[in-house]
């Protein structure tokens, strides 16, 4: 069986931007162009309740024309990061919200909620300066700055497929 495992975290390096970084293993084999994308949703418990993908502007940012993909290599692992704009590009507008990991054909095999964590243990190295612009902005907005979101992925409601996902 795979078993998707890992961690999805997101920060805001700059106005209107949000960065996904995303370490992920027990992914189906050399999965290319594969889906990772916050939604609408604040549960994993309901499918019905992820919702869609989440964002404001014009077009959907989290497809892979979006550059909201992951590659597994040959083993099922997959890291990595991409930077877009969803028009919800603050962390009051994301923390909370469902991050999905989807399949090679799209279906969505695994769920995590965003929650604060100190960047000190950030996948995303940039999040590690506190004197950064971002910082500084960051406190005028009321938001951490040494603070990112970070979501742990497991199963997601009413999957079953032959991916057995499970978080750590």
């Amino acid at each position: 069986d795979i078993t998707p495992s890992g961690s999805v975290e997101v920060t805001f390096p700059k106005q209107n931007s949000t960065n996904l970084s995303y370490d992920l293993s027990g992914l189906r084999a050399e999965c290319t162009d594969c889906g990772v994308h916050i939604h609408e949703g604040t549960t994993c418990d309901d499918a019905d309740e992820v919702g869609g993908h989440y964002f404001s502007v014009a077009e959907d940012p989290w497809t892979p024309d979006g550059g909201a993909t992951y590659d597994a290599n040959k083993k099922g692992f997959a890291k990595g990061s991409f930077t877009l704009t969803s028009g919800e590009d603050t962390y009051a507008d994301n923390v909370d919200h469902a991050v999905v990991i989807h399949d090679q054909n799209g279906t969505r095999i695994s769920c995590g909620i965003l929650k604060a964590m100190d960047s000190k243990k950030s996948l995303d190295p940039s999040t590690k300066s506190h004197k950064s612009k971002q910082s500084k902005r960051s406190k005028t907005r009321g938001i951490p700055p040494s603070f990112t979101l970070r979501a742990v992925m497991n199963p997601y409601p009413d999957y079953t497929g032959d991916i057995t996902p499970s978080g750590s």
